[in-house]
């Protein structure tokens, strides 16, 4: 029982001391019965004692100077790279560059070339002999009758000085050109008749110009070769596998009257200033063609089948840097018939053979059984006319439509190419040229025009510069009747050249295939990562210069 008061007096006790401490919290039930104005005392009370306590916390470190100045230069480092390289370079590489273009000079060149033409297109010199027994009232009446029937296209000058060939009158009943001397069939002292065969001369010559001047034609060449290519001919003598001893005859020949067809090629001068062609010669043995008539698709197929091209020299793989060199493969076939075996014919052709385009022809040569007949003699009468022939196709820049039966004769033994030939084929190849390069320019000019993605380098500008240069050269050369063909040739094909070089420059094209919303695309997902860790130091740093001031 005085255990049981003692813990009583001891709980009363408690109770008594912890009504008398207001430091310490109360209980929720406690505090639920204690009045109000106690329990706004004793929050007061706590609150002033957290900010005493805090008030006595030791204040933080203040930064050094030197971390400051290094935390600015390094956030302004950055900074100072992006605004004076990384924007610089983006837009460098984002902004389309268009260089000024000679737009005029090129409207210009297309009216002078195509549109409105500037007559003639062409002119030619050619001294009169004195057997024509023409004055100069019958040169020039001669002229004008001449340049009248060819439309003013190509102007014929008698007379005129740095002449290439001379015209003489006789009573051939066919022009011919021996030489540097163009017989006409005209009689002495008939302006008009000279006229007359002089128009017929270059009747040829003044279509294929005017068909170049018609913008639905293609003035691109029919074929890969050119007057002003290096071109290396590969002849090849084919035999039949059981070939006899006369046509083997020919083989041993062979070589000999190559090399003789080709110094009559080097021998003439006009056509020396347009071709540089080299040579080789080889003897093949193949299995015998059908005897009879053969379709061209046949002869075709077989000289596709004959390995004709181990034996070219190394030069012709030279590298991109090193001029080009057109290969040309003539090759004939031997054949001989007698008794029960006919010859072979080529349907459709006279001279049996055909021509591979861009590639050579071959000729079948037909020689009776036995025959010991003068193995050269025979192939300059029935081979080497037929090589010259389908080399002139070749070359040859008359569209199609025009090309036909030229209207003269090359006298004396057969060559590559002649002169006069060259000439002609000279000035339609600069002419042509003159006007693939203006209408280039002009598709150029059209295409910038309508694509603004289009950049134009300042090396594109400059190419179309030059080539308007040296197109207006070549057009004053071709007017000039002086001797300016191969001038003329060689400064039309660079005028192309250039144009082609500017039109399918790869620098002009990137932008389109990379446009500038797929370049931000790009710079976006790197450049924004590190923008924001930028940004917030660059506010650290302007703080600071707050904080300073």
């Amino acid at each position: 029982m005085a255990a049981t008061r003692s813990g009583r007096i001891t709980r009363a006790s408690a109770r008594t001391q912890a009504d008398d401490s207001p430091s310490v919290p109360l209980g929720r039930n406690d505090q639920s019965r204690r009045h109000p104005a106690t329990v706004e005392a004793a929050a007061a009370e706590a609150a002033g004692a957290t900010r005493r306590a805090a008030s006595r916390r030791p204040a933080p470190a203040k930064e050094p100077l030197e971390g400051i100045s290094q935390r600015r230069s390094v956030v302004l480092s950055f900074w100072a790279v992006i605004l004076f390289l990384g924007l610089p370079l983006w837009y460098r590489t984002t902004t389309v560059h268009r260089a000024p273009l000679p737009y005029a000079e090129i409207g210009r060149l297309e009216d002078a070339v195509v549109r409105r033409p500037e007559l003639p297109l062409a002119a030619v010199a050619l001294a009169v002999d004195g057997g024509c027994a023409l004055d100069a009232a019958g040169r020039a009446a001669a002229q004008a009758a001449a340049n009248a029937a060819l439309g003013g296209l190509v102007h014929v000058a008698l007379g005129a000085p740095g002449a290439r060939h001379t015209i003489a009158c006789g009573g051939a009943a066919e022009t011919v050109v021996d030489g540097g001397v163009v017989r006409l069939p005209a009689p002495s002292g008939a302006p008009d008749a000279v006229g007359a065969a002089l128009a017929a001369l270059f009747r040829d010559e003044a279509a294929a110009l005017a068909a170049f001047l018609d913008e639905r034609r293609p003035t691109s060449n029919l074929h890969d070769i050119k007057l002003t290519d290096d071109v290396h001919v590969s002849y090849t003598l084919v035999l039949p596998n059981d070939a006899s001893a006369a046509v083997l005859a020919a083989a041993a020949a062979w070589p000999a009257a190559v090399g003789q067809f080709m110094a009559r090629a080097g021998a003439d001068a006009g056509a020396a200033e347009y071709l540089r062609v080299s040579f080789d010669s080889q003897v093949q043995f193949v299995g015998p063609l059908r005897a009879g008539e053969l379709a061209p698709s046949e002869l075709s197929n077989a000289f596709a089948e004959w390995d004709l091209g181990d034996h070219l020299p190394a030069r012709l793989d030279a590298s991109e840097d090193a001029p080009p060199t057109s290969v040309v493969q003539f090759v004939v076939y031997v054949h001989e018939h007698g008794g029960d075996v006919p010859p072979v014919a080529v349907a459709g052709s006279r001279s049996n053979s055909i021509l591979v385009s861009n590639r050579g022809g071959v000729i079948v040569w037909n020689r009776p059984a036995g025959a010991a007949a003068d193995v050269a003699a025979g192939l300059d009468r029935a081979v080497f006319p037929v090589f010259a022939r389908l080399f002139e196709r070749l070359l040859s820049p008359l569209p199609p439509g025009v090309a036909g039966r030229r209207a003269y004769r090359v006298a004396g033994p057969p060559r590559l190419l002649d002169g006069f030939t060259a000439d002609r084929y000279g000035r339609v190849l600069a002419y042509r040229s003159l006007v693939a390069t203006s209408r280039t320019l002009a598709s150029l000019s059209h295409v910038v025009t309508a694509l603004p993605n289009v950049a134009i380098p300042p090396g594109v500008a400059a190419l179309i510069a030059a080539a308007i240069a040296r197109a207006h050269a070549a057009a004053a050369l071709l007017r000039a009747p002086a001797a300016a063909g191969p001038a003329a040739v060689r400064a039309a094909g660079a005028a192309g050249a250039l144009a082609d070089r500017a039109f399918f420059d790869s620098r002009m094209v990137q932008s389109m295939f990379v446009p500038t919303e797929h370049k931000i695309a790009v710079y976006l997902p790197l450049l924004g990562p590190i923008t924001i860790p930028l940004l917030v130091g660059l506010r650290k740093v302007v703080g600071d210069l707050r904080a300073a001031q």
